[in-house]
């Protein structure tokens, strides 16, 4: 197979590829060749090494010219990579793959298809499974699982608050991601997400029902340890959340009939409820109650209606002897739409406490009516019902 042509020979690419990497010349190989097997021909991958190793090695052993690499001496993040990589393209359309996954053959083509035959659309995106590895031993991965998410139409409505487009499974039009903003530098993860919303907010998604990339979930203890921030969301959840609020809070052009207005304020307002709880939980690992208390309170304030940072208030007054502070934040926890049969149990733990087993009683039975049987935790609720029912007999 003769080698592409050089990127600054002949025509101007349709597609530009945008790829960070780092640290990562293992798994990058099969992310390039993925693309140097696409049926679409018409591409540039414009590669950012992101102050790691140098992958030229990697990339003059694959022989294809419109493989271009950007070397950067200092790690400055994926956000300001993939702008680089957009700010070195040529290419009409605009393509992300990330550097531990891959596309199927197909992916550019069927994208490049859902453009042409919606006039007017600039951003469309296609199925990707998760496939879940593992080590095999013999220093490779097997396949130990396979889901599809995100595998249904998205508009703006359903990104507001969350993610539902796979990273790697956009293909947009060059002025699209310009207009946009392009990545958001300051961010430490979520940088998709934040800017499909903005992308999303400027020109509708189409939705291609169809798997054309393969999303790769590596148990990797090593890669683990080494912080990498796609674990973030465990490993400082105060981080991670404040990232979510700074893209909640930023403008977005709604429409001017106000649809969407309750929803970005709902969805600000959880945002900050969500932080307030993720400073709880650290104020509680680090020992400290009453700032523990003092964000939860904050927390219920931003968000009352939410059952999270009751349930948190509850636990930290039982934790703390006070079953009367305790039965009042669980008995709300039942009073809201997201209850669940443990908060029944930690009411009705709170009542004994108290020395008021018909009050606990009265707690079970109602949990007993509300949950369906099935519903974790409500075959405990049962079996206390029992136990206190024959307590007050």
């Amino acid at each position: 197979m003769p080698k592409a042509s050089a990127p600054g020979e002949g025509r101007a690419p349709l597609v530009s590829v945008l790829m960070a990497t780092r640290d990562r010349l293992d798994l990058l190989p099969g992310a390039l060749a993925s693309v140097i097997a696409q049926d679409e021909p018409r591409w540039e991958l414009v590669l950012v090494n992101d102050g790691g190793p140098s992958p030229a090695g990697v990339v003059a052993g694959l022989g294809d010219g419109r493989i271009r690499l950007v070397e950067q001496r200092e790690a400055r993040g994926k956000g300001h990579a993939v702008n680089h990589a957009f700010a070195r393209s040529r290419g009409a359309f605009i393509a992300h793959l990330d550097d531990d996954d891959v596309w199927l053959a197909d992916h550019l083509r069927v994208l490049l298809g859902a453009l042409a035959g919606a006039p007017g659309a600039r951003m469309a995106f296609s199925n990707a499974d998760y496939v879940e590895l593992a080590p095999d031993g013999l220093g490779g991965w097997r396949e130990v699982g396979r889901t599809l998410l995100y595998s249904g139409p998205a508009t703006l409505a359903d990104l507001i608050e969350y993610n539902c487009i796979n990273g790697i499974s956009v293909l947009s039009d060059r002025a699209l991601f310009e207009e946009a903003g392009g990545m958001d530098e300051s961010l430490d993860v979520l940088l998709d997400w934040d800017l499909w919303r903005r992308m999303a907010a400027l020109s509708a998604p189409v939705h291609v029902p169809r798997v054309t990339a393969q999303h790769f979930m590596r148990q990797d203890p090593d890669r683990e340890a080494a912080g990498h921030l796609t674990d973030l969301a465990r490993r400082d959840p105060v981080r991670y959340v404040r990232n979510r609020l700074r893209i909640l809070d930023k403008p977005l052009p709604l429409p001017a009939d106000g649809s969407l207005d309750a929803a970005l304020a709902g969805a600000r307002a959880r945002g900050r409820m969500q932080l307030a709880v993720a400073l709880g939980e650290a104020a509680e690992a680090a020992g400290d109650a009453a700032a523990a208390r003092e964000h939860y309170e904050a927390g219920r304030e931003a968000a009352p209606d939410h059952v999270l940072p009751w349930r948190k208030l509850g636990r930290l007054a039982a934790a703390g002897g006070a079953p009367e502070a305790a039965l009042r934040a669980f008995g709300k926890c039942l009073a809201l739409p997201g209850a669940a049969p443990v908060d029944a149990l930690h009411a009705a733990g709170a009542a004994l406490a108290l020395g008021e087993p018909r009050k606990a009683v009265g707690l079970l039975e109602a949990a007993a009516r509300r949950f369906d049987p099935g519903r974790e935790g409500q075959a405990a609720v049962l079996r206390l019902l029992a136990q206190v029912r024959a307590l007050v007999r």
